[in-house]
């Protein structure tokens, strides 16, 4: 339960002496990735459980949500059709040789995954342009915004390829000028609490 454990960790810290405050993963990475963007632009973090979006203009987080598919949806609808466990399809899928753009042909493995995470993407930019769509806070921009990508989930080679494949075939509400990978995509949620701390 995300209210408890955000609960439990706020007065932990409150009785260190800090006033905690919660933000969002996407936001936090906003801070990490588009300080040089005038914190404006779409930011998504893609963790095991889910997909956290937020869209920012000039640090004002305009939108915010999260879908419940992400990488861990991957791991089991890639075990389930090839009859392997979790832990193995995960193994796979983390392994250096796992490419979405040019998956083994031979590895059955692989190319499941490929078919789940290009499903995972479409159905995150579809979710991303349906919520923007009906947001009535979505300013009009006036250039193309960048989108900027970190978590775990995003690390295999050639997920950026594979996002911007999809994203050509996706009626976006808003003008996308680039998709970018976070600098350091493990950690830049963390770097971005530690700069939007240090701003307040």
């Amino acid at each position: 339960d995300q209210l408890f454990h955000q609960d439990i960790l706020r007065s932990f810290i409150k009785s260190l002496g800090y006033d905690a405050q919660p933000m969002n993963e996407a936001e936090a990475l906003a801070y990490s990735e588009l300080l040089e963007d005038g914190l404006t632009g779409i930011s998504m973090s893609c963790g095991a459980g889910m997909m956290n979006v937020a869209v920012l203009s000039a640090g004002d987080p305009v939108v915010q949500f999260s879908t419940a598919k992400s990488g861990d949806w991957i791991d089991k609808q890639a075990s389930l059709a090839t009859n392997m466990t979790h832990s193995i399809v995960q193994q796979e899928k983390e392994s250096p040789e796992f490419d979405l753009l040019n998956p083994d042909p031979t590895n059955q493995i692989h190319q499941a995954i490929s078919v789940y995470y290009g499903n995972l993407i479409v159905y995150t930019l579809e979710q991303i342009a349906y919520d923007l769509a009906k947001s009535p806070s979505l300013p009009k921009f006036k250039d193309p915004i960048p989108l900027v990508i970190g978590g775990g989930t995003s690390l295999p080679t050639g997920f950026i390829g594979k996002f911007e494949q999809a994203l050509e075939a996706v009626n976006m509400p808003v003008a996308i000028g680039e998709v970018r990978h976070a600098a350091d995509p493990l950690n830049a949620v963390s770097n971005g609490l530690t700069l939007a701390a240090s701003m307040e």
